[in-house]
C-alpha cells in the first residue's frame, strides 16, 4: 500500500496519509464490513482513523490514538465533516481498490 498524501476540504491546511498497515489487517477488514451493523461500522471507522496520519509541524501523528478517544489535531473529533472526509478518502482509495482486487 502506498502512503499517498492527501488533503480534505474541511481542513485544507493539513496533510493526511494512510499509515503503514499490515496486508493481513487490511484483508481482515472484509470480515467486518457490515455498514448496517453499528458495532462493526464503529470498529471500521476507528480502524480508519487509527490508521490515518496527520502532519502537524513536520511530524506525523495518528488521527486517533489506538484504543483511546484522543484525536489529532486537537478538536478534530468535533469536526464531523473533516472526519467523514477522511473516512470517505480511505474507503475510496484504500478499501474499494482492495476489495475489487480480491474479488478477481
Amino acid at each position: 500500500m502506498k502512503q499517498e498524501v492527501f488533503n480534505i476540504e474541511a481542513l485544507p491546511e493539513l496533510s493526511f496519509r494512510p499509515a503503514k498497515i499490515s496486508p493481513v489487517d487490511l484483508l481482515s477488514l472484509a470480515t467486518t464490513m457490515d455498514l448496517e451493523n453499528f458495532k462493526k461500522t464503529k470498529e471500521i471507522y476507528s480502524f480508519i482513523l487509527e490508521n490515518t496520519e496527520v502532519q502537524i509541524n513536520d511530524k506525523w501523528f495518528k488521527v486517533k490514538i489506538p484504543g483511546r478517544d484522543v484525536y489529532m489535531p486537537e478538536n478534530i473529533e468535533t469536526n464531523l465533516l473533516a472526519m467523514n472526509q477522511i473516512i470517505e478518502w480511505f474507503f475510496g482509495n484504500i478499501l474499494k481498490p482492495l476489495f475489487q482486487e480480491s474479488s478477481k
